[in-house]
């Protein structure tokens, strides 16, 4: 096994411990940070839950890279299937969600403080946009793409 392999299976086994640990944090094995008391506990936990799937499916998508064959290339395709679902349901809840939000932009033009109404729709867009990356990764699994015929 060669140095990018392995590169691959440390760098991924560390990133799936990453996930690991937030979604045991979601589910109370292990313990959590500051509660916000304008968001109900549920939707909080829900949320380490979600993000530390993502991670996790990242990092075992980034293993799986290490090895060929046609297991791991539809593997990958369900963990990018969960990854663009946990951050669109993300992304989602940061638009909808209860509770205040502080947003801030690096750009010069939209000062250093962005408002929360301009904040929320920028996440709603990318849930949107999100959505429509999930229903074309679905749309690629039912209807694979044809053979090219000449």
């Amino acid at each position: 096994m060669d140095g990018s392999k392995i590169t691959r299976l440390i760098v991924g086994a560390i990133t799936v411990a990453m996930g690991a640990m937030g979604v045991l944090s979601g589910v109370g094995v292990l313990p959590h940070g500051r509660v916000d008391p304008t968001v109900p506990v549920a939707q909080q936990r829900a949320l380490a839950v979600c993000a530390g799937a993502v991670f996790a499916a990242g990092g075992a998508s980034a293993m799986l890279t290490a090895f060929a064959g046609r297991w791991t290339r539809r593997v990958n395709t369900l963990l990018g299937l969960v990854i663009a679902l946990g951050l669109t349901a993300l992304f989602a809840w940061v638009a909808l969600g209860p509770g205040a939000r502080g947003f801030s932009s690096p750009l010069a033009i939209l000062g250093p403080h962005v408002n929360a109404v301009s904040g929320r729709i920028t996440f709603g867009l990318c849930a949107l946009l999100g959505l429509a990356t999930t229903v074309l990764m679905v749309r690629g699994i039912v209807r694979p793409a044809s053979s090219p015929t000449d």
